[in-house]
Order: structure tokens, then C-alpha cells, then sequence
């Protein structure tokens, strides 16, 4: 059986971070047109999550074939990249709690209105 590469590893996982990453981005811009805290905290959250995900990509692919790093260093940029991709997909996450909650409450008010109108026309 043999394995795969660490480095055709470390292109896939980069890769898919920047796909990821430009899906959080594209679903963010979508829902600008809404004049919510929700949508720009996404953006925020999706762009800090993909720039440290690809930065610590990048650093791992670069830093270990040419010998440029030593394993310390390279245990640092992990144990603070993944804290701060970690801090931007929470940031995406509550973004995007905060925008479902101000449509839900959004729903819930034209119904009670609706209901108004009913029962005034009745």
C-alpha cells in the first residue's frame, strides 16, 4: 500500500482552504445587499479564517523541503495560525447566527402583521 505525499497533502489541504475560504467570501458579499452586523462580521470572519489558513499552508509547504524553519518554529505558526482560523470561523459562525436570527425575527414581524391586517378586515 503506499502513501501519499505529505507534500501533495499539504497542496490538497491549501487548496481546499481556498476554496472554502472564496465560498465564505461569496456567500458573505451575497448577503451585503442586507443592512445587518451579520453579513460584514461573515466577511470578516471568512477572510481572517482564509488568510491564516493559507498563510500556514504556505509557511509548512515552504518552510520544511528547503529547511528554512526548524520544528519549533514551525509548531508556533501552527499552534498560532490555528488559533486564529479558529477565531475566524467562530467570527463567520456567530456572523451568520446573528443574520438568521434578524430574518427569523424579520419573519415572525410580518406574520404578526399580517395577522393585524386579517383581523382589521374582518
Amino acid at each position: 500500500m503506499s502513501a501519499i505525499p505529505s507534500e501533495l497533502m499539504q497542496f490538497v489541504w491549501l487548496a481546499f482552504t481556498v476554496i472554502i475560504g472564496v465560498a465564505q467570501i461569496i456567500a458573505s458579499v451575497l448577503l451585503l445587499k442586507e443592512q445587518h452586523l451579520g453579513p460584514w462580521l461573515m466577511l470578516a470572519g471568512a477572510c481572517i479564517s482564509m488568510l491564516a489558513g493559507t498563510t500556514l499552508q504556505s509557511i509548512s509547504i515552504l518552510g520544511f523541503p528547503f529547511g528554512m524553519l526548524d520544528h519549533i518554529a514551525i509548531e508556533i505558526f501552527y499552534q498560532i495560525g490555528g488559533g486564529i482560523s479558529s477565531m475566524g470561523w467562530l467570527c463567520f459562525t456567530v456572523g451568520l447566527l446573528l443574520f438568521a436570527l434578524h430574518r427569523r425575527s424579520q419573519r415572525h414581524r410580518i406574520t404578526e402583521l399580517e395577522r393585524v391586517v386579517e383581523s382589521q378586515q374582518a
